[in-house]
């Protein structure tokens, strides 16, 4: 699994991550009015946007993407990220799942 570092408590950024097959554009979103992440995915020519950040789960299912993420919360609460600052203050880490460890997941690879 790769660490997403450097996620900030602004309302809008993105990370570019580098895999072997081409590069995964992240778009993460804090919305304070209804006090939730959400990101947005690029990777090659497919795109999915507005998925709900929420720990534990695998995010990426409908996408059929070679990598998924997942959300870990480090205070064993179960809150799923829901503050600005969860990302800064290591309450919650998200990870992206690496092509490898998705085909030992799935059982198969995914191009």
């Amino acid at each position: 699994m790769i660490q997403i570092e450097n996620i900030g408590d602004e309302g809008f950024q993105k990370h570019t991550i580098t895999l072997p097959n081409g590069d995964v554009i992240l778009s993460l979103r804090f919305l304070s009015s209804v006090q939730f992440w959400q990101m947005s995915v690029t990777y090659n020519d497919s795109s999915i946007n507005g998925v709900k950040l929420s720990c534990g789960v695998m995010h990426m299912r409908s996408a059929n993407f070679p990598f998924d993420f997942i959300v870990e919360d480090t205070s064993a609460a179960g809150l799923d990220p829901y503050k600005a600052e969860d990302f800064t203050t290591g309450r919650t880490i998200l990870y992206l799942i690496e092509p490898v460890e998705m085909a030992e997941i799935r059982g198969q690879v995914v191009e």
